[in-house]
């Protein structure tokens, strides 16, 4: 798994291979419009 695959399946609920550390280099807004995405969705 490449690490663009890894991170996919994390945000698809799926289980990577290994954990993907892409949360320490993501930016604030997009951890933010992600966390809105999944609250509309009622899973967060």
């Amino acid at each position: 798994m490449n690490s663009l695959q890894r991170v996919t399946a994390a945000l698809e609920r799926r289980q990577p291979d290994r954990v993907p550390l892409f949360e320490c280099v993501i930016d604030e807004r997009v951890q933010q419009a992600l966390l809105e995405t999944l609250r509309e969705y009622g899973e967060y």
